[in-house]
């Protein structure tokens, strides 16, 4: 993951959506980072867990070559990234609107795993259980939180570059880095207006405590993976 959190900690690091050699730099570290990955869990994984793996490998794999691999499709959308990196992703709107509430949710599961743990622990309760149910909370979290991400930033696409830039800008998302995710979180399960999600959800507008994002595994990850689209670098 190291190649595509460099990506991510650049300046402007979503400019990288805006030419042919940028999109051609970022399908090359995509496609190293699953090789990676799929070396790893070759090595190290269980039957099953290399099996339920590869079942998401290849559907991954497959969305980022018809991406990738497919010049019409680039084209397409290298007609409409430069309006959606100038007038979206660098501007303050989408951070103070759409990343903060992301990196606030993450903040808050972070807070909601150390909380229910040390409690358990301290109180004798079945710790299995208590991570069992507490999973389940910070799934709904997770997936309402991304969502209400990914409505927002395309709520100002259309504002500001048109509906066939935010067709253009889904199609790359799902692509290069929201394929599993939108597998795991379809938005009729967890739709970020309805009741479910937004109990799960901190507010809109809450403060992130984005330091703390090193010591949450979930954070780190989309923090390291979707690092180029949200322009966010680690302030430590």
């Amino acid at each position: 993951m190291d190649q595509m959190e460099a990506l991510g900690k650049k300046p402007h690091a979503s400019i990288i959506i805006t030419t042919n050699g940028g999109l051609d730099q970022l399908c090359q570290t995509v496609n190293s980072t699953v090789e990676c990955r799929r070396l790893f869990w070759k090595k190290c994984a269980t039957g099953l867990q290399a099996d339920t793996f590869d079942f998401f490998q290849e559907q991954f794999t497959e969305s980022v070559k018809q991406f990738c691999n497919s010049p019409p499709t680039r084209k397409t959308f290298l007609q409409h990234s430069p309006c959606i990196d100038e007038k979206v992703l660098t501007q303050k709107p989408y951070h103070t609107k759409c990343v903060n509430d992301l990196l606030a949710a993450l903040d808050k599961g972070q807070r909601m795993a150390n909380k229910t743990l040390d409690e358990a622990e301290d109180s004798g309760f079945d710790v299995s259980f208590t991570k069992q149910s507490l999973a389940d909370r910070i799934l709904d979290l997770t997936c309402c939180s991304y969502n209400r991400f990914q409505r927002c930033s395309m709520d100002l696409i259309v504002k500001e570059c048109g509906q066939p830039a935010k067709d253009a800008m889904t199609k790359f998302t799902r692509s290069t880095f929201g394929a599993n995710i939108n597998r795991m979180c379809p938005k009729k399960m967890f739709n970020p207006t309805k009741s479910m999600c937004r109990t799960a959800m901190p507010p809109p507008g809450s403060d992130p405590k984005a330091g703390d994002l090193k010591k949450n595994p979930l954070g780190k990850y989309m923090m390291t993976y979707m690092g180029f689209i949200l322009n966010y670098s680690d302030p430590a």
